[in-house]
């Protein structure tokens, strides 16, 4: 069976896309850290490399992030999904083409100062409510040439990316559904009728909107890049557990 990928950028609404595409039964992974950091195994003259300046206790704590990010086998998440959406996956639509022929592709943006509000939300706040590791700031940097809201770069990786798209499909129109989410919002008839597939009853969802984090959030994240082994001591002291992720997107 095709399979199917959408490569819109962070903040166009790949959450709800991904969540849609559950809700017509198609099994649908969100975000991998294993295929940015395995990149070499979809091609091997790519290669991932850490761009971001650390102090050696940056360093340290990303490798330990590494290790476990490199003990999850590329092969699960092709078995196990028909569907992927957010990064690292628009960063590697060529290759994913190349890998996986008669493949399918949803390419959804939207007007470029309302994404630039949305990111700037999710590198504030956002960052914080999702408990954002090292190894994510990566996959930010390597994607938009920062990992902190810098509009110039974040426009000029958008424009970049949207361009490369619409140079790539241009003797493949059928191939590609481009979804402007400002005319209509993620319509899911639509999305069913380019894939061949029954649209849900369910209303279309729309997920991640942008939060306020509360204050102590905003602190506990200071404190944990600013402090050594902050988390660690805390953990010890007020007798916590630590935090174990559970969701499908560490594939």
């Amino acid at each position: 069976m095709n399979k199917i990928f959408c490569i819109g950028l962070s903040r166009t609404g790949t959450t709800s896309l991904c969540q849609g595409l559950e809700l017509m039964g198609i099994p649908t992974a969100h975000f991998s850290l294993p295929l940015f950091v395995k990149q070499h195994e979809l091609n091997p003259g790519l290669q991932f490399t850490p761009q971001i300046r650390r102090t050696p206790y940056g360093a340290y704590r990303l490798r330990k992030e590494l290790n476990v990010i490199k003990s999850k086998p590329l092969n699960v998440l092709w078995h196990k999904y028909r569907a992927f959406g957010d990064l690292p996956f628009p960063n590697f639509f060529e290759e994913l083409d190349q890998k996986f022929p008669n493949s399918q592709f949803i390419y959804t943006f939207r007007d470029e100062h309302k994404w630039l509000a949305s990111m700037k939300w999710m590198l504030s706040e956002g960052r914080v409510i999702w408990k954002w590791g090292r190894a994510d700031d990566e996959i930010l940097h390597f994607t938009y040439g920062t990992h902190r809201y810098e509009p110039t770069k974040l426009l000029k990786a958008y424009w970049d990316h949207h361009n490369r798209i619409q140079s790539y499909f241009t003797s493949r129109p059928n191939d590609l559904l481009m979804v402007n989410l400002d005319k209509g919002g993620l319509d899911l008839n639509q999305i069913g009728n380019f894939l061949g597939t029954a649209a849900p009853t369910q209303a279309t969802p729309r997920a991640n909107a942008a939060r306020i984090a509360p204050m102590k959030q905003h602190l506990s994240y200071w404190l944990k890049q600013q402090v050594p082994f902050y988390e660690t001591v805390t953990r010890k002291i007020l007798k916590k557990p630590a935090l174990v992720p559970t969701s499908a997107s560490i594939l």
